[in-house]
């Protein structure tokens, strides 16, 4: 029964997904994720790691951690970047290593459009020895592998990026191949990766001198799917603290919300952003877990600098991911 229920949720995991990339509710601190052309492209070296929990309280939950790593090179048209990530659920792992470059063309005093290319190495694996789908009576199924299996498969993907001060779109597709990635032994093609796209955009709109309202969207497509899309509505207060929601579309719910998340970010010193998100899973999930965590901690090495904004002349991080 424990292994019927296990085989179960991994299946309406994959369902709910209905793509084959990472969840992240802080997009915004993570665009270098979605899109290669962010890579480098704010002007200082800059790490980051994250810890997300989806489903949490549910056995076998999908979890993934991430680091990544960019920077300016010489040029200041030129960016390059690391991305490393783990996604578990249930028997499953996959672990990614993304090499990112982005190259930086100036359209005005303070808009740029940056082109970038990400070339990457996935490893897909099953553990059949888990003990969570081993039968009671301890024989085993034949139509199961006794061990564990792995695949790996390269790729490669493509993004624009449109920067200014007040507003930034971006487009781009991290997985333009469609590699074989089941683990069939016969000639047959069972599965493959899907292309995945993205369209992320925000703009920021002044109330006062210490608050400012920044909505913002992330629109993902996989091929096959359905358009998900997280539309998040944020403040930010004295250039220190992050406040917002998030309203999640997923295909559970005939097309209503998948969730509903919420997020604090605070600068804790000059140069360091911690972010915490909270989820409110609204699907049929809701029965069985306690909502989804998020943690992200970001450093950057930049140095301070005139803020190129028309509405004020504050001094300001280079890198307005610290914002």
């Amino acid at each position: 029964m424990k292994s019927i229920l296990t085989i179960l949720f991994v299946s309406i995991c994959l369902v709910s997904y209905a793509q084959q990339e990472e969840q992240t509710t802080q997009f915004m601190y993570n665009k270098v994720l979605f899109n290669p052309a962010v890579a480098g492209q704010q002007g200082s070296p800059f790490f980051s790691g994250s810890f997300r929990k989806q489903w949490a309280g549910f056995d076998g939950a999908p979890t993934t951690q991430t680091l990544r790593f960019d920077t300016p090179l010489s040029s200041d048209r030129l960016g390059m970047g690391f991305v490393a990530t783990y996604n578990n659920v249930g028997i499953t792992t996959k672990w990614t290593a993304a090499g990112l470059y982005s190259y930086k063309f100036k359209i005005n005093d303070e808009t740029n459009l940056s082109m970038g290319i990400n070339a990457s190495i996935r490893s897909y694996g099953n553990d059949y020895t888990d003990e969570r789908i081993n039968t009671s009576s301890n024989l085993p199924d034949g139509a199961i592998p006794q061990n564990s299996e792995f695949q790996y498969v390269p790729n490669f993907g493509l993004g624009l990026y449109l920067d200014n001060p007040k507003y930034y779109v971006g487009i781009s597709s991290p997985r333009l191949l469609r590699s074989e990635i089941d683990f069939s032994t016969g000639n047959n093609v069972i599965a493959r990766e899907v292309i995945h796209a993205y369209i992320m955009g925000g703009y920021q709109l002044p109330i006062n001198e210490k608050i400012t309202f920044y909505p913002q969207v992330l629109f993902k497509y996989a091929q096959g799917t359905p358009f998900d899309m997280d539309l998040h509505a944020g403040v930010i207060i004295q250039d220190q603290f992050h406040v917002g929601a998030t309203y999640r579309t997923g295909t559970f719910n005939n097309g209503l919300a998948e969730s509903i998340d919420f997020i604090v970010a605070v600068d804790v010193l000059e140069n360091i952003k911690i972010g915490v998100s909270y989820d409110v899973t609204l699907s049929e999930l809701r029965k069985y877990s306690n909502g989804s965590f998020e943690f992200t901690m970001g450093y950057s090495l930049g140095k301070k600098k005139k803020s190129t904004s028309t509405e004020k002349s504050t001094e300001s991080l280079v890198d307005p991911r610290l914002k």
